[in-house]
């Protein structure tokens, strides 16, 4: 998501003659990267087929019935969704909101305060988005990027800030296999890291750490002559074989 306005996607789904469509030319003079329809099934179609940080839209032109065009919007993963609205009714706007809009203005409105409003909703919702991919879950496996906390069956693991670095990287591709050159590349360590046989002694300390059995590793295993895979989950649930008895 972008948070630059000259690199910022911004879709406007407006009348022709709308102040809506005014509105979507004072956001290309701010360096926004804007695109208008005038029809919502148009709109709708642009909105599924491009990468888009934001939909401004004509309140009006959905109608007082919402349509379907909005509820097909908020389904679009990411997305971030103004309605423009020419009445002074604060309960239109509480409705707009609650439907699922992620701000609501009156128009006529300044250019600008269009402009700054529509960058702090994005930029919320980028937030927002950091903050609910700052952990992941790994079978037994918890980690935290923010506070750089390791957990395995609920108790801590004491990690560095590059080991750290590495699990995270082969948390995020579970279950794939990691080259070494892909995992200096996502750890980004520093120069005295920068060597491929690094990596066998980090992972090699990892496995310890996780108290992982480095001739029979069940969660950082070695695939020979690839790289390295964070097991999914341990695999100790195999139903056994059903007794026989005489």
């Amino acid at each position: 998501m972008n948070l630059d306005c000259k690199s910022m996607r911004a879709l406007v789904i407006a009348g022709d003659c709308s102040l809506v469509a005014k509105a979507a030319r004072e956001l290309e003079h701010f360096g926004m990267l804007v695109t208008v329809r005038s029809d919502e099934r148009v709109g709708l179609e642009t909105a599924c087929s491009k990468a888009l940080d934001v939909v401004i839209f004509d309140a009006k032109l959905l109608g007082s019935g919402h349509g379907e065009t909005f509820s097909s919007l908020r389904t679009i993963p990411r997305l971030c969704i103004v309605a423009l609205t020419p009445s002074n009714d604060p309960l239109e706007r509480v409705c707009w909101l609650e439907m699922g809009a992620d701000d609501c203005m009156t128009i006529p409105c300044l250019p600008q305060e269009l402009t700054a409003r529509i960058r702090a909703t994005v930029r919320c919702a980028h937030r927002f988005n950091q903050r609910r991919h700052s952990t992941l879950q790994v079978g037994k496996l918890s980690l935290s990027r923010d506070t750089m906390h390791a957990e395995l069956n609920g108790a801590q693991v004491d990690v560095t800030s590059y080991e750290f670095a590495l699990l995270w990287a082969l948390a995020r591709n579970s279950g794939k296999v990691m080259s070494r050159e892909q995992l200096l590349e996502q750890a980004k360590g520093s120069a005295d890291d920068a060597f491929e046989r690094s990596i066998d002694v980090q992972v090699s300390r990892l496995r310890n750490k996780l108290g992982d059995d480095p001739r029979h590793p069940r969660l950082l295993k070695t695939v020979r002559g690839a790289g390295y895979l964070l097991a999914p989950e341990e695999r100790n649930d195999r139903p056994k074989s059903p007794e026989h008895r005489l």
